[in-house]
């Protein structure tokens, strides 16, 4: 998820489920607490992703791995391959336009990835990649959110469940996933990958 204006997001997807509430009160969902994505009613995610859409400057981003076609250097070591890729989905991002006035990075990652060892080393990898190599930002932060107390990152959960169930169905099933489609057909989309491409056969990313 990609934002200059965080607290608007935050609003909106706040004032979403409150919105879900007050058309279904029979609901009985708790929004002071964390709904996960599948958990989550289709209706609640639908208002959501629209709200965002509308009303903030929310874009998002994916990419997805193909662990069955990962070479042995990148599956059987977690922690470099959780910084590859990451810079990689972060190296395409940075060549979509940025304020100027904004050109520092500052990223919130779900902390479910502290099982990864070697965390503190994603924040020097991108510091050298990207102000040292290739200078496109002046400084970089990285920080590990439990998602309970992260709406940002609750967002970024529902996102990647959407995901998730486009791909599992893409896999299992013979007929499109219409509803988690139509999700995604809501949302302001910029990078979607596979890696590796080349093996890409699902038409929701970038060939």
């Amino acid at each position: 998820l990609e934002t200059e204006k965080p607290y608007n997001v935050i609003r909106q997807f706040r004032d979403a489920k409150l919105k879900y509430l007050k058309r279904y009160p029979s609901s009985k969902l708790d929004i002071t607490k964390e709904i996960k994505g599948s958990e989550m009613p289709f209706e609640m995610k639908k208002l959501i992703f629209n709200m965002l859409s509308t009303k903030s400057d929310a874009k998002f981003h994916f990419k997805i791995v193909d662990n069955h076609q990962l070479v042995n250097h990148l599956l059987n070591n977690t922690s470099l391959s959780f910084n590859y890729f990451i810079y990689l989905t972060v190296n395409e991002i940075s060549k979509i336009p940025i304020n100027p006035a904004n050109n520092y990075l500052k990223m919130q990652i779900d902390d479910r990835n502290t099982a990864i060892e070697s965390l503190n080393s994603l924040q020097e990898y991108l510091t050298i990649k990207f102000t040292m190599e290739h200078p496109i930002f002046s400084s970089v932060e990285t920080s590990y959110k439990d998602s309970q107390n992260k709406d940002l990152i609750q967002v970024v959960d529902l996102f990647a469940n959407t995901v998730f169930r486009v791909c599992r169905n893409h896999v299992t099933a013979h007929k499109p996933d219409k509803r988690n489609r139509e999700l995604l057909s809501l949302c302001n989309i910029g990078c979607d990958h596979y890696f590796p491409r080349h093996f890409c056969d699902l038409d929701i990313c970038y060939k």
